[in-house]
């Protein structure tokens, strides 16, 4: 398989590809798009890394039959918010088996309210939204930028980036501004392919 290409792939061309469930390459980009972003959502609310792991696979089981069947319906909500329900229903599932001891989904007031998991589902759909774009934009853009972006994310100040890339301030802040644009641009655009995707 073509590990680059399937990870540029766009997410609606791959919601369209998972449909059929022989697809083993278009499933395999998709679990390696979305299992990090949904195991952190489970770390976040505080299930232990073996049951995360479980549910996630639980998760991706029911997405091979339901998503052939998948229809994109505003009405209906996004495609994240279908994400949303089938995996609290994998927690909700996991919770009632009768040998799990310990599973819980707890904050410091006890169980974790939906609203709160809906809330912690968002940050981590938007923080996979800016990992994805991070990876689209180093791809994109010329080392030199990609330098500054990387001092940038690591906490280096204006005047040691320019130090380190040989660039004057005035032009770190230039680059800065162009990263910061493409960017929110890339995370609106990948947004909005998978709120838009059709059958």
């Amino acid at each position: 398989m073509d590990v680059q290409a399937s990870s540029t792939k766009t997410s609606a061309a791959l919601l369209v590809e998972v449909r059929d469930s022989g697809n083993v390459e278009a499933w395999m980009a998709f679990e390696g798009r979305y299992r990090e972003m949904l195991l952190r959502f489970c770390r976040s609310l505080g299930v232990q890394h073996a049951d995360s792991e479980d549910i996630i696979q639980s998760v991706f089981s029911k997405l091979l039959s339901g998503l052939k069947n998948f229809e994109y319906d505003p009405a209906r909500g996004r495609f994240r918010d279908y994400l949303f329900r089938c995996v609290r229903s994998g927690l909700s599932d996991r919770a009632a088996r009768p040998n799990v001891a310990g599973l819980s989904v707890v904050s410091q007031d006890g169980l974790v309210s939906a609203g709160t998991e809906a809330a912690v589902f968002d940050r981590e759909w938007m923080n996979h939204h800016y990992r994805m774009a991070l990876a689209a934009v180093r791809e994109r853009v010329d080392e030199s930028s990609v330098a500054v972006l990387e001092a940038t994310l690591a906490g280096a100040s204006v005047s040691e980036i320019a130090a380190a890339v040989g660039l004057s301030e005035q032009a770190v802040y230039k680059v800065q501004q162009r990263m910061r644009s493409y960017l929110k641009d890339q995370i609106a655009r990948q947004v909005q392919e998978e709120d838009s995707t059709h059958g």
